[in-house]
């Protein structure tokens, strides 16, 4: 089950259709949470991370930026 729900930064940006880089920024700025990881290898929750990635698209659109996609982020998915 656990290789279901959690995937790999790769297979997280083939899935939302983005460049691996605009995954690792995100995940830097603490708007896309790891789940875990083992060795250096970074796991997300699949069905979460591609909500997250829609809104924060959604907001982009809207020309928010991107200290304040994070905040709303972490406000809609209750991170930190």
């Amino acid at each position: 089950m656990r290789e279901n729900k959690y995937i790999t930064t790769k297979k997280l940006a083939e899935l939302a259709n983005e460049n691996y880089g605009t995954i690792d920024y995100w995940t830097k700025m603490d708007i896309l949470p790891v789940s875990y990881k083992k060795g250096r290898t970074r796991y997300y929750d699949k069905e979460i991370s591609l909500a997250i990635i829609k809104r924060i698209r959604e907001l982009q659109n809207e020309d928010f930026p991107i200290k304040l996609i994070r905040k709303k982020i972490q406000e809609e998915f209750k991170q930190k």
